[in-house]
């Protein structure tokens, strides 16, 4: 199972996290990940500069917004998922 965390931290939330995670989700579900991937919330990952940060294991995803989410986790996220 891979873990893909979601910063949900002051300046994530006021850049939309909540909305990029909502967009993960469906990405998620329209791949058929859900025995993949265990998508999750997350305190501050210490890129507020970059926000909105994901994390996939140990790789960090920044740059993400709510216009650019399903294009980030298609190009960005699935190989980290699928061990590219």
């Amino acid at each position: 199972m891979k873990s893909l965390y979601i910063c949900m931290g002051s300046a994530c939330h006021l850049k939309s996290a909540q909305s990029i995670l909502d967009v993960f989700r469906r990405k998620i579900q329209e791949h058929q990940l859900e025995d993949v991937v265990e998508l999750k919330g997350s305190f501050c990952l210490g890129m507020c500069a970059e926000a909105v940060p994901v994390k996939v294991n140990d790789t960090i995803v920044h740059g993400i917004t709510v216009e650019n989410a399903s294009e980030m986790f298609d190009r960005e996220v699935m190989p980290l998922i699928r061990g590219a």
